[in-house]
């Protein structure tokens, strides 16, 4: 399960910046809004919940990423079916680490560990995997 939030603006194309309120107006009704106007988008949020770590593009140029990290290592997932649908601290990281992303957020540990241990693994990984800043 993963929900992305996008933020759409339209900006005045570059050609139209010195033109009157009523040229814009009477343009708008000659041209139409998307003569005038360019869209940007910038993604905002990716959540990711209950969700293996498969493509790291998807949540690549993300403001703020909040993911799962049930386990702490590939090694202790446990796998049936090869139906996973949780993801470990080791695979985050290492996609963190390959992609554009401002913040994270992590959750969803398995409660397994105490909070020491995630502590540790988090900042272990940090400095193992990428030079970026995580925030707990």
């Amino acid at each position: 399960m993963s929900y992305k939030v996008w933020e759409t603006k339209k900006k005045l194309k570059q050609e139209f910046l010195a033109c009157s309120a009523n040229e814009l107006k009477e343009l708008r009704i000659q041209k139409g809004e998307t003569a005038l106007f360019k869209e940007q988008k910038s993604l905002l949020l990716s959540y990711s919940g209950d969700t293996p770590v498969t493509d790291y593009q998807r949540y690549n140029g993300s403001k703020v990423l909040i993911h799962e990290a049930t386990f702490l290592t590939k090694e202790e997932q446990v796998t049936k079916n090869d139906k996973n649908q949780h993801s470990s601290l080791e695979e985050v990281m290492q996609m963190i680490a390959e992609i554009e992303v401002g913040e994270v957020i992590l959750g969803h540990f398995s409660s397994r560990y105490a909070n020491e241990q995630i502590i540790d693994a988090i900042k272990n990984g940090v400095r193992i995997t990428t030079s970026k800043y995580l925030f707990i």
